[in-house]
């Protein structure tokens, strides 16, 4: 709950799980990062995509202000 900063790489529906979870325990304004996907219902305030560095894979960040 003292956490400003929340990483998360998990398959879609861990993250709907676990996005109940950070709902009810981060305090107002805490940011939450998701690699790759989204949140569930959350509505990402920033999408930032990492092109492909040569390894044949890109990478989408979801950035959440709860």
């Amino acid at each position: 709950s003292s956490a400003d900063l929340v990483t998360v790489y998990l398959w879609p529906e861990a993250n709907k799980k676990v996005s109940q979870l950070l709902e009810i325990q981060l305090k107002k304004g805490t940011r939450v990062v998701s690699h790759d996907f989204e949140m569930g219902t959350w509505k990402p305030v920033r999408t930032v995509t990492i092109a492909d560095d040569g390894t044949g894979r890109s990478h989408t960040l979801f950035v959440y202000i709860r």
